[in-house]
């Protein structure tokens, strides 16, 4: 059997991305985002996340505000942060053509936070759930 060559238990994960919306039609959104996790043990993972978002209305937005004289409600988002929880039931490893052996985990992940929109400095009420896959390349790199 050959070992695990990276043990999560006790470390910190941190994490830099972005991401870009497809679902919405009338708005167009992009995001930076940054998050910080502390392994509990193998399984389990509890962290912070946090994003700034660019958003603008879409081409069909204002077609449909000229069009029918609406004014659909929607709000460009600003800022936002989670407190978040991940559960990493599957751990597995495979061979990449005999160069070596890759370890990968995938996890589900959920949380609560606050975000902040264009129309109003209030904060509001959010939730995070997510999903993902972990590739362990080296002891320090996952991707």
């Amino acid at each position: 059997f050959q070992q695990r060559y990276l043990v999560k238990t006790g470390r910190v994960e941190v994490q830099g991305g972005g991401s870009v919306g497809f679902g919405d039609s009338l708005m167009n959104h992009t995001a930076l985002e940054a998050a910080a996790f502390y392994h509990i043990n193998e399984s389990w993972a509890l962290g912070i996340s946090g994003a700034k978002w660019s958003g603008e209305e879409s081409e069909r937005f204002k077609r449909v505000q000229s069009d029918f004289g609406l004014f659909p409600e929607r709000s460009v988002l600003q800022a936002g942060g989670f407190l978040e929880a991940q559960w990493s039931p599957v751990f597995a490893k495979f061979t990449t053509f005999g160069l070596g052996i890759v370890q990968f985990d995938a996890f589900l992940s959920g949380g609560g936070g606050v975000v902040r929109t264009l129309n109003t400095e209030d904060l509001k009420a959010a939730f995070s759930v997510g999903g993902g896959i972990r590739l362990h390349v080296l002891r320090w790199l996952t991707l």
